[in-house]
């Protein structure tokens, strides 16, 4: 059975090893041309270079295009994962009546199924887990030319971590669901991409209620250092009387001019507040969401193990 899934899916997969190794190419190229101004800039954060080498950091500030349109472009890997490898994994045959010849043999129908998803899905968590090593090295990379926040980024957070091998593998049952219910390839694939699309933003509306936010004064430091940190994820800034009540846009700029001036709400009474969850929290976070989807996955394949071997065809 092994062999078979090789031989009807072996096109699927080179071309997506392919796609994942030119993406992962490009931000290794782009990353090792970032090691030296990184080595420099770290020698003068500490006070052992000064003078030109640390003027010239200025060169390398800038935005990278290419780095925004590689991370949009691995952002559609799982998509692909869907719908080009689950969504034709049954209704291909479903759709071309093979089926019966398929499951006439000897081999039974959530054996075929289990074969075919296990050898895909551990291609799936390979696949993923190459992303996101190469992404999460890129990114620390990147970061000495822009500031890139992992924790805050939806996009970015889904490309990092743990996320991505199980966010495969959900895809992967998904697309497979999808086309044992559809039984047509085409509709399958475009099912999947927007149930998949659909169920990222659930999660990404749903992400910042893993946990109570922190809510402290923007002027208030814990243990000599600031309160907020540039990897702690801002949800927003919060204006409160003496009562407690909110203070609008509008009360705040009669009040104060400056809008932001801190110090001048402050002598009006009025608190200025953070609500953030702390980078401490971010694996917290990568582990709830892959749990989400891992939870997802097995109800996925356990309905499609049930379903097909109900199935009269």
């Amino acid at each position: 059975m092994l062999w078979l899934t090789w031989r009807q899916h072996r096109l699927q997969l080179l071309a997506m090893a392919a796609v994942v190794a030119m993406l992962a190419a490009y931000l290794v190229y782009r990353g090792a041309a970032l090691a030296e101004p990184a080595a420099v800039m770290r020698a003068c954060a500490m006070g052992t270079v000064t003078g030109l080498p640390c003027d010239k950091l200025l060169d390398y500030v800038g935005v990278d295009s290419g780095l925004n349109i590689t991370l949009a472009a691995i952002n559609l890997l799982p998509a692909l994962v869907g719908a080009f490898w689950g969504a034709p994994l049954i209704a291909r045959e479903l759709e071309r009546g093979t089926q019966r010849l398929v499951w006439g043999q000897s081999v039974t129908r959530r054996r075929w199924l289990g074969a075919k998803l296990g050898g895909l899905a551990v291609a799936a968590l390979l696949g993923g887990a190459a992303q996101a090593m190469v992404v999460t090295w890129a990114v620390d990379q990147f970061a000495v030319i822009r500031t890139i926040n992992r924790f805050q980024d939806p996009a970015l957070f889904d490309l990092v971590g743990v996320v991505p091998p199980v966010l495969w593998l959900f895809a992967l049952s998904l697309g497979t669901v999808v086309g044992l219910l559809a039984r047509r390839t085409l509709p399958a694939m475009a099912i999947t991409l927007a149930v998949l699309v659909a169920t990222l933003f659930g999660l990404n509306m749903l992400r910042p209620h893993y946990a109570t936010p922190e809510t402290r004064p923007l002027n208030q430091a814990i243990s000599g250092t600031a309160v907020y940190a540039p990897q702690d994820w801002l949800l927003g800034i919060q204006r409160r009387d003496s009562r407690g009540h909110a203070v609008g846009d509008a009360t705040a700029e009669r009040l104060c001019p400056q809008q932001w001036d801190e110090s001048c709400l402050n002598s009006n009474g009025i608190t200025v507040n953070r609500i953030f969850h702390p980078s401490t929290l971010f694996w917290r976070f990568q582990w709830i969401e892959a749990g989400i989807l891992l939870a997802g996955t097995a109800l996925l394949t356990g309905f499609a193990l049930i379903r097909l071997s109900r199935r009269a065809d």
